[in-house]
């Protein structure tokens, strides 16, 4: 069945590729025929012949053998070069296909220097060959899934023996363990990852950046193991998916733009986390995911609805200036660091339902103007919570805060109306300056047992008006 193949590939590229190629050959044989007996006639005899007495015309007949025979040729020759062509084209695939299994072949290969040359022969591979790229890259995000022992004392040598001894009745018990691992491998994952973040830049392609762009490519490293991972000014325009991979080190995502719906629930970032001025067209999502160190989405702009439900930020997490046009929720969310909002815009709704705060929040000069209610009701605020010069266009749910320490929403404004009822001060609470319309509420609400506290928290200048009195606990 190999020569049926073989004949319906060339009968398909045939009349998709050469057909024109054929049709604007034969017309150019036959004008190029036309010519040359025109001017061949016109040499020989000093003009056109008149028509015989019987209506026919020397000339004509003349030039209907020459168009024919012109054809003739002209289809033999395209014909030709069509077998060429397409046998050209079989051989390059061939050879495609064993260059594939051997790049394959190397990315298994124990030593780390035959690992690398297998990444970057499957790298040259993918740009050479348009029709197998996606599968060609996907061959490379699958080496990165691959399980790797995230321990380094487990990677260099290729095994690592440990000993365990303890008492066991009369005597001693002693259990050996041995650890494998792959030698270089560090530095192979390293390698791979800054292929890929190379043909993600945006000039890739240009004399400065020779090479193929991989952006329009779905890119697949779920569960991947990424150390170090630079995707700086990146653009990931396919599909995104980053689910549950772990970035060990420093990772940087500073000016990228993802054009879909980036996943990024689940993962875990050892080191600290840059998201600096990323553009996000679609709705990422970072639910569940662990960021260890600092984490910073200064100035990045969200356009969708963005996700950080039950994520953890251990370290300082900033959003400074960060903008959502969508819904922003962060419920259920850990801040164990600063978390600074300083000058973020909200344009959708803002949902800090059930977050908690254990140091410092700082939302001063955030402005808050989606259509929805901005829910932070239930959230803890262990630190200092600062909402000074905060702006709310909508209506500010407070329901149920806890607010251990110092609670500042001096200069705010609350133009939607404002809902502190069950909302717990433990410390000062500051309203000087503050905006908010009659119909806020602050029922139920408990205030520190210090007059000083209970005086602060009903301090309004004369433009504001009053709302009601939160009662003595």
């Amino acid at each position: 069945m190999r020569w049926c193949r073989g004949w319906r590939r060339f009968f398909h590229n045939f009349f998709k590729h050469l057909l024109p190629a054929v049709v604007i050959t034969v017309l150019l044989g036959a004008a190029l025929a036309a010519a040359l007996t025109l001017f061949l006639m016109w040499l020989v005899t000093g003009g056109f012949p008149a028509p015989g007495h019987n209506g026919t015309n020397p000339f004509l007949d003349v030039l209907k053998v020459a168009l024919t025979v012109a054809a003739g040729i002209g289809g033999a020759v395209a014909l030709v070069v069509a077998y060429r062509r397409q046998r050209h084209t079989e051989v390059d695939d061939a050879g495609r296909r064993s260059r594939y299994t051997s790049a394959a072949s190397q990315l298994g290969d124990p030593q780390p220097a035959v690992r690398l040359a297998g990444v970057y022969a499957m790298a040259n591979l993918a740009d050479e060959w348009a029709e197998q790229r996606q599968q060609c890259v996907d061959v490379l995000c699958a080496y990165l899934r691959l399980s790797w022992a995230r321990d380094p004392t487990h990677l260099e040598p290729n095994t690592t023996t440990t000993e365990h001894t303890w008492p066991d009745g009369t005597g001693q018990r002693k259990v050996t363990k041995t650890y494998s691992g792959r030698a270089g491998e560090r530095e192979v994952r390293q390698t791979l990852v800054r292929v890929i973040a190379a043909h993600l830049q945006p000039d890739t392609g240009s004399i400065t950046r020779p090479g193929t762009s991989w952006s329009y490519l779905d890119i697949d490293l779920t569960n991947a193991a990424l150390p170090n991972a630079d995707f700086t000014n990146a653009n990931f325009h396919g599909r995104a998916s980053l689910r549950r991979a772990t970035f060990s080190g420093d990772a940087y995502f500073v000016g990228a733009t993802f054009s879909g719906d980036p996943s990024f629930a689940g993962a875990t970032f050892s080191g600290d986390a840059s998201f600096d001025g990323t553009t996000f067209s679609g709705e990422p999502s970072f639910d569940g995911t662990t960021f260890s160190g600092d984490a910073s989405f200064a100035w990045a702009t969200f356009s969708g609805d963005a996700y950080f439900v039950a994520a953890t930020f251990s370290g300082d997490p900033s959003f400074a200036g960060a903008t959502f046009s969508g819904d922003a929720s962060f419920a259920r969310a850990t801040f164990s660091g600063l978390a600074y909002f300083g000058g973020a815009q909200f344009l959708g709704g803002a949902y800090f339902a059930g977050a908690t705060f254990a140091n410092m929040a700082y939302f001063g000069g955030a402005v808050l103007s989606g259509d929805d209610a901005i829910a932070i009701g239930s959230a803890t605020f262990s630190g200092q919570a600062f909402f000074d010069g905060a702006t709310f266009f909508e209506v500010a749910l407070f329901a149920g805060a806890m607010f251990s320490g110092d609670a500042s929403f001096r200069e705010a404004q609350f133009l939607g109306g404002a809902f502190f009822e069950r909302a717990q001060f433990s410390g000062l609470a500051k309203f000087a300056g503050a905006s908010l319309p009659s119909r806020s509420v602050f029922a139920s609400a408990l205030v520190g047992p210090s007059e000083e506290a209970l005086d602060e928290a009903v301090y309004m200048d004369e433009q504001c008006e009053s709302p009601q009195v939160p009662p003595t606990p």
